[in-house]
């Protein structure tokens, strides 16, 4: 029983580190290179930046939110386990992006 608890734990903490890496990554692109250069990549990122440039509003709540109605389909169709794990991501990912990334990394200026 142990065994199979820490080979849980050992898991988690494997993803948390995929997520923060690949997430702070994501939140580099998007706030050093894309959102200065006005492009806008397609998906929910792309409309989360297109909102920020014509209301100012932060890119990762945006994201957040309009994920939301994605993540209830995903609850339906692909179930608790892969929806509570992309809850996670994206909590993650939208954090980075508007709290970490925006403030310590300089925007590239072309």
């Amino acid at each position: 029983m142990s065994e199979i608890m820490s080979r849980r734990s050992e898991e988690l903490l494997l993803d948390l580190l995929f997520n923060f890496v690949g997430s702070f990554i994501f939140a580099i692109g998007i706030i050093c290179f894309v959102n200065p250069a006005r492009l806008a990549p397609g998906g929910v990122s792309g409309v989360a930046i297109m909102i920020n440039y014509l209301w100012g509003l932060p890119i990762g709540a945006m994201s957040f939110i309009i994920n939301v109605p994605l993540l209830i389909l995903s609850w339906y169709f692909l179930g608790r386990r892969t929806t509570k794990k992309t809850i996670l991501s994206l909590l993650i990912n939208s954090f980075l992006v508007d709290f970490v990334a925006a403030g310590i990394l300089p925007q590239y200026q072309g």
